[in-house]
């Protein structure tokens, strides 16, 4: 599936994509080759100055964490999903 990885979406299109990202690396994965989903966001971290870039940053996790850059004030900061 082609994207920006669509960091902004609330959650009914970010989510099954990045659930396809695990499946694949799963699929991918084997006792030889280890496939790490991971994930760029440039956005929150470094204090924008002139002439300088905030920096880059990877986010990786021991099991899938779903998230999104988009919470309304009345959504729970984390939620467990059965």
């Amino acid at each position: 599936r082609e994207g920006d990885g669509h960091q902004k979406d609330p959650g009914p299109r970010r989510l099954p994509e990045m659930q396809a990202m695990f499946k694949e690396c799963e699929r991918l994965s084997d006792s030889s080759f280890l496939l790490i989903p991971g994930e760029e966001i440039d956005q929150f971290l470094g204090l924008p100055q002139p002439g300088k870039h905030s920096g880059h940053w990877m986010s990786l996790f021991p099991k899938p964490v779903y998230w999104t850059q988009t919470r309304t004030n009345e959504q729970p900061f984390i939620k467990t999903h059965p």
